[in-house]
């Protein structure tokens, strides 16, 4: 395996929707991000081979993403094109008309992407053998937490570095 070769984390679990594609860049890689039918989160190439549009500005339709412009539709797993609206019903998609698939894991509340050449089997991150049978405390997320006017203008001035204490959070 080069050294180089690694998942990269692309996106928190929850911003992934099943109704519109986020974009994302991954080792230089511009990448639509979705959740397909099942939920499962799947990584395509953002542009459409079509006329190149970027696939995020279309929509999730039946776990499918589909592009904007002309409505092919990708699948999330293998990149297949799976419809093209104008085609007659006794015309066949081209297997020619697809999108690179990235494989795609969600570990700790993180989406992943793998987009190197190499098998990503042979990376051990996401290794089951490993599971405890303590429940696991997912540390990720978002929320909103209401501050008194005096503690926000604290923690604008003190920047970045500012540690917040909020009672029964640690």
């Amino acid at each position: 395996m080069r050294p180089d070769a690694s998942w990269s984390v692309v996106a928190v679990s929850e911003q992934l929707s099943d109704l519109k594609p986020i974009p994302v860049h991954a080792e230089g890689q511009e990448l639509a991000l979705f959740r397909d039918a099942t939920g499962v989160a799947r990584a395509v190439e953002n542009r459409c081979p079509h006329r190149r549009l970027p696939l995020t500005l279309g929509k999730v339709v039946g776990g499918a993403i589909r592009c904007a412009y002309h409505g092919w539709t990708f699948d999330g797993a293998s990149g297949s094109c799976i419809d093209v609206p104008n085609l007659g019903a006794e015309e066949k998609v081209s297997p020619n008309f697809c999108v690179r698939a990235f494989p795609c894991r969600e570990h700790g509340g993180f989406v992943y992407v793998w987009t190197s050449e190499e098998d990503p089997a042979a990376h051990l991150m996401f290794e089951q053998d490993n599971v405890s049978s303590e429940p696991a405390l997912h540390t990720s997320g978002s929320g909103i937490a209401p501050v008194g006017i005096g503690h926000y203008r604290d923690a604008l001035i003190d920047g970045p570095q500012a540690l917040l204490t909020i009672s029964g959070i640690r």
